[in-house]
Parts: C-alpha cells; sequence; structure tokens
C-alpha cells in the first residue's frame, strides 16, 4: 500500500477515531515518564511515532519499518524523530536499549511474530507495572491464537 494512501485513513471520521482510541489506550497503559526512549518497531507512516514524540516534550523517540517507502514518508512528515530501517525479527539495537516499545498494526503484517515479539522484549528496559508486557493484536485472530483455542466469534476450534 502506498504510504499516502495508509495516512490519509487517519484523517476519515472512522480512522480518526480508531487512531486516537488506540494512541489514547496505549499511552495510557504506557504511563511514560518524562526523558523515557521509546522504540516504534514497524512504525509504517510514523502516525504513531508522531504523536508518541509529540506527547513528551524532549521526544526520545525512534521509529523502525522494513517498509523503505513507509520510511520516508515517515520521515518526511516528523521533526526530531529519528528512523531506522530494520527487521522486527532482528532489531539492530543492543538490550536494553529503549525504556519502552511499542508495535502497532505491525505484527499482522510479520510472518515470524514470535521473533519479533522476542526482539522487541529483548531491547526493552521497562515493562508495565503489574503485568510484563502488553500486547494487543487487532488482526488475523487465528494467527495468533493458541492451537486449539475455540474462534469467539464463531465458536469453531483456531
Amino acid at each position: 500500500m502506498q504510504p499516502e494512501r495508509y495516512e490519509a485513513w487517519y484523517t476519515t471520521r472512522r480512522g480518526a477515531w480508531i487512531g486516537e482510541e488506540e494512541y489514547r489506550l496505549i499511552a495510557s497503559l504506557l504511563a511514560r515518564r518524562p526523558g523515557e526512549t521509546l522504540l516504534d518497531a514497524g512504525c509504517g507512516t510514523g502516525y504513531f511515532t508522531r504523536r508518541f514524540a509529540a506527547d513528551v516534550a524532549d521526544g526520545n523517540v525512534v521509529g523502525t519499518d522494513i517498509d523503505f517507502d513507509m520510511l520516508r514518508f515517515a520521515a518526511g512528515h516528523s521533526r526530531g524523530i529519528g528512523f531506522a530501517a530494520a527487521d522486527a525479527r532482528r532489531l539492530p539495537f543492543p538490550d536494553d536499549s529503549f525504556d519502552l516499545v511499542v508495535s502497532i498494526t505491525a505484527l499482522c503484517f510479520i510472518r515470524e511474530e514470535r521473533l519479533a515479539l522476542r526482539e522487541m522484549l529483548r531491547v526493552a528496559r521497562r515493562w508495565l507495572p503489574g503485568c510484563g508486557a502488553f500486547i494487543a493484536v487487532a488482526a488475523d485472530a487465528k494467527r495468533f491464537a493458541k492451537p486449539g483455542c475455540p474462534d469467539r466469534r464463531s465458536g469453531a476450534p483456531g
């Protein structure tokens, strides 16, 4: 998909509402503190990366993506944010590089999502209070479901 087309969805009534709700919920769970660093793995057009950078005055936000067109778009529409070409399954950062790591609407595009999740946990220093890692997936539930778990929409086994 073209970055302009993907980003334009967030300007639609539905896209604006969903984007705002997703951001509000995730930001409240993260409870970012001033000075904390954040990696947005699979940042795409940088929509959420920009939101996180604007939320804390000192920035300290980096976005990564494997799609060069998306990264170019993200960098061209952002100020003070670092962007890097990187595969979420092999992040080019040392262990514990970022206070927090998010990946919003990206796991559904990664074949080996467990490798990506392992990498995100590897580079994260801080997990959420009381619950460790927080992962929410709004994608093809069958891809992420435990084998044999029922599909809650139909009751069919996963």
